[in-house]
């Protein structure tokens, strides 16, 4: 009988399926008489033994003893060192499987856009790929790593990323790309098994050290996530850092400590600010004219000591290597705003800057600079949100006192400036915002609500008879200058949805979409025109539209390669507003451009009466 079981389990998991031997463990260790199978086991799996016991453990809520008889203080991975080793091997067969499709100008990394192009190496999705290989493996290491010995596993994975990058063909340029950069996941399994491969005994930070700067030092096409390996030193032990420190202290030169980007020197700077503050301090003042972000620790150590003075000397000398003026000259917040704090790259310094220009606005308050604090809290609202109309025309509006209104209007001139034109759609920007239009008229306006209402109404009034024929006999020559300030007030005044309704290819092709949707420039100056209450409707505006349009309907000889999509789309949109001048310009059209087959199929197709 006994014979006839031996093997039974092997047999078992040949006839039933995975869920039904679950089903039958559940029963079996149900009963709770686990400890008369426990000695069976261990002798014939030590290791399946263990791992019993660790599950049990858990679902008890206890450790169980390790193979030495200790007790663990914390839980290991409830996976055999078998079923481990399993795991780890299937992920290598997905990681190697993921870089044999590097190198082939075929392969899955090889991207044709256009059949007429050619491909070109797709970094950005082959670091995703082994991103989430990588996920996976990470917290395995620790277990896997006393199970192998491997202490270079990861150095040759990245050797081979970097030799599959460069069997692509010569003519795909791949030599002149920076390679591929990891994630954050892949960098974390390099440097982990890094750490481990590097030992506990002392010496071991110079040991790593030694080992990731090799690695990263070569030129190779496979980089290290910069931000995951500053952490990754940030998070060893204590003594394993002042190793580190110390070995990058002593070996400046190799270490090339004076580039200040270099992940070297943030590691050493982060070192330094914990184990010798004062020097840090010095290393921040010898680095600002390079890097700016050397400048807050600068700045709250002189406040910190009550020295305001050098506090905004610092602050002067961050904003210069910020900015980067040129010609030696320096920023203060009244001056100017830069154009660094209105464009869209600048975002992810949003936090750090918003901190500075509050502490300027802190130190020129007990400076006695009443004009610099204002301008400072100015600067930190069109910074943190420069198309934010309601809270930045709040800022201003909180300047009560005459002088400071006065001081600093030259900064509300170039605020609204770049708010009109940034209410403009990118295509229509081509019209100059510098000059005066009902948007300008608006924000001075609405930033002295109680004086210039009527001013306000009556400028827009104005403005709009220009573009009357029987008022002024240049009004095509106005309308043909400033139709895209048209765009925007028709846009504001009906609202798009209410106008795509109606005048679908008007609204499409003439008054263009906005793709973002409403910005918060857009919700600040529509609620302010309602406050004015202009004297303007859409029936109006849809008259001036009507008697110009065909104007600007662009013409067919500007038309390239017998393309005249365009030329139909706008027909299409004057129809709509004004079918008598349709008409008339395709009369005008049929003398001038008869023979031009192409554009009578393409208004033909769009229902036109040619």
């Amino acid at each position: 009988m006994k014979n006839n079981t031996v093997n039974i389990g092997r047999r078992l998991l040949e006839a039933v399926t995975k869920e039904q031997v679950a089903k039958l463990l559940d029963i079996v260790f149900s009963q709770g008489d686990v400890d008369r199978w426990q000695e069976g086991i261990m002798k014939a799996d030590p290791d399946l033994a263990f791992t019993l016991a660790r599950l049990l453990a858990a679902e008890e809520g206890s450790n169980p003893p390790d193979s030495d008889g200790m007790t663990e203080k914390k839980a290991r991975i409830t996976l055999s060192e078998g079923r481990l080793l399993e795991r780890w091997r299937d992920l290598w067969r997905r990681w190697n499987e993921t870089i044999a499709e590097v190198g082939d100008e075929d392969g899955r990394y090889a991207v044709h856009e256009h059949h007429w192009e050619e491909p070109y190496f797709d970094d950005f999705s082959l670091a995703n790929d082994l991103e989430t290989i990588a996920g996976e493996m990470l917290p395995l290491i620790d277990e896997v790593f006393t199970l192998i010995d491997e202490p270079g596993l990861f150095r040759h994975a990245l050797e081979g990323i970097s030799e599959a990058i460069a069997d692509y063909p010569e003519w795909m340029g791949v030599e002149y790309d920076e390679g591929c950069k990891l994630g954050k996941n892949t960098t974390r399994c390099v440097l982990k098994w890094s750490r481990l491969s590097a030992g506990e005994g002392t010496g071991a930070g110079a040991v790593l050290l030694e080992i990731i700067h090799r690695m990263i030092a070569t030129d190779g096409k496979a980089y290290l996530d910069n931000d995951a390996c500053v952490s990754f030193f940030a998070e060893l032990p204590d003594h394993r850092c002042r190793e580190v420190y110390a070995c990058l202290a002593a070996n400046a030169e190799k270490y090339d400590l004076q580039r200040t980007y270099s992940i070297w020197r943030r590691v050493g700077d982060l070192y330094e600010e914990r184990f010798n503050p004062a020097k840090y301090l010095e290393t921040c003042g010898r680095f600002l004219a390079e890097n700016w972000k050397y400048g807050p620790p600068l700045i709250d150590a002189a406040v910190e000591r009550g020295d305001y003075g050098e506090a905004e000397t610092y602050l002067v000398k961050t904003f210069a290597s910020l900015l980067q003026p040129g010609d030696g000259k320096t920023w203060q917040p009244e001056l100017s705003i830069p154009e660094d704090f209105l464009h869209s790259y600048h975002r992810e310094h949003v936090e750090i800057i918003s901190k500075l220009l509050a502490a300027w606005a802190d130190v020129s308050l007990r400076l006695g600079n009443p004009i610099r604090r204002a301008a400072a809290v100015l600067q930190g609202a069109v910074q943190r949100n420069p198309d934010d109309w309601d809270t930045i025309i709040g800022e201003f509006r909180k300047l009560s006192d005459p002088s400071l209104k006065e001081a600093l209007h030259p900064l509300f001139v170039q605020w609204r400036d770049r708010a009109a034109r940034g209410s403009l759609s990118y295509c229509r920007q081509s019209v100059d915002a510098a000059v005066g239009a009902w948007i300008h008229w608006l924000l001075e306006a609405d930033l002295d609500r109680e004086t210039k209402a009527d001013w306000f109404r009556d400028k827009l009034g104005r403005w709009l008879e220009q573009f009357r024929t029987t008022a002024n006999k240049d009004a095509a020559a106005v309308f043909k200058a400033q139709w895209p300030w048209l765009v925007r007030l028709t846009k504001d005044v009906a609202g798009a949805a209410v106008l795509a309704a109606d005048y679908p290819n008007f609204t499409k092709t003439v008054l263009g979409d906005d793709h973002d949707g409403q910005s918060a420039l857009d919700m600040g100056r529509q609620s302010a025109l309602r406050r004015m209450a202009p004297p303007v409707d859409l029936p109006m505006l849809l008259g001036i539209w009507a008697d110009h349009l065909a104007a600007i309907v662009p013409d067919p000889s500007t038309a390239r390669n017998s393309r005249y999509t365009e030329q139909a789309d706008w027909m299409t949109a004057l129809c709509e507003i004004n079918r008598d001048a349709c008409d008339g310009l395709i009369s005008r059209w049929r003398k001038e451009h008869k023979r031009k087959t192409s554009l009578w199929r393409d208004l033909q197709a769009r229902q036109l009466r040619v």
